[in-house]
């Protein structure tokens, strides 16, 4: 007589998910995971798989109302690939989620791009920020440049630096994508700075991203600019990109992406700034020949 399938808790199946893909998955996903784990799946974390139902993710995901639409999804997300991994299918186009909500990003324009730079001159952070401003790489990926990345013409970009775990910075050699992987020619102002830059490291830039945010934000609240991150530079990045009417496949190339999601947002900002633009226009015309 063959012996039944032992009947497994949420809690144990989405353990044993997480061990059979933490040699695959990026440290930085492994983190998300187990960030997951400890908050967000208290309310089904000790019922058996078999047992839960519809109805049952229902009431999980009503509990994680506070939490924005993108984060439930992510944790909705990983409940399904668990159940899945366990032969379990349920209809998740029955669970109601919190509904989506376009970011609004908040993308320096080009004079706080000229007042970020001056800004920053010559202090410790003027490499990366400049990495960021002129070429829109993350910051991870800044994070692990070389100085073997580096011919004195161009950049190769073939790793990050993220945290894992246990929130330690350890370096990864495979990108977020393949497209991640990529070659990118150095403006003549970074290539100054780069090579007038004494090498006491193998790093380009030795400080951690932690560092570098804090910094940014210390000198643009000093400069009464508005704190804007790293991120925040790589959209500007992509901004310009649009503004130059660059073609979009050229554009994810050397953003590293390989869907146009990111681009899509900015040039749903930059429509919006313009918009703004062109309605003052208008009003200022009839205002002008009416009165």
């Amino acid at each position: 007589m063959m012996n039944k399938p032992e009947r497994i808790t949420f809690a144990q199946a989405l353990e044993d998910y997480i061990l059979s893909k933490d040699k695959l998955l990026s440290p930085a996903t492994v983190r998300g995971y187990r960030s997951m784990q400890r908050n967000s799946f208290e309310r089904i974390n000790s019922c058996y798989i078999e047992d839960i139902t519809e109805k049952t993710v229902q009431q999980w995901v009503n509990t994680l109302a506070h939490y924005s639409a993108k984060t439930i999804r992510n944790r909705v997300g990983l409940f399904t690939v668990v159940m899945h991994q366990n032969g379990i299918n349920l209809n998740m186009k029955s669970v109601t989620l919190k509904p989506k909500i376009k970011p609004d990003y908040i993308i320096p324009s080009e004079d706080d791009m000229v007042r970020i730079a001056r800004a920053i001159r010559n202090s410790k952070i003027e490499i990366p920020v400049i990495i960021a401003l002129t070429l829109g790489l993350r910051q991870s990926e800044i994070a692990s440049l070389k100085w073997a990345n580096y011919d004195g013409v161009y950049l190769k970009i073939d790793g990050a630096i993220v945290p894992d775990e246990h929130n330690k910075l350890v370096e990864k050699r495979e990108n977020k994508s393949y497209e991640s992987k990529r070659i990118l020619e150095v403006p003549d102002y970074l290539k100054e700075l780069l090579d007038k830059l004494y090498r006491f490291n193998e790093r380009i830039s030795p400080h951690t991203p932690q560092y570098i945010l804090k910094q940014l934000h210390k000198i643009c609240r000093e400069n009464g600019i508005m704190p804007y991150t790293m991120h925040s530079l790589r959209h500007a990045n992509a901004s310009t990109m649009l503004k130059l009417n660059v073609p979009d496949k050229y554009a994810m190339e050397r953003m590293g992406h390989s869907t146009p999601t990111m681009l899509k947002q900015v040039y749903q900002h930059l429509y919006r700034e313009e918009q703004a633009a062109i309605a003052t226009r208008i009003n200022d015309y009839f205002n002008t020949i009416l009165r």
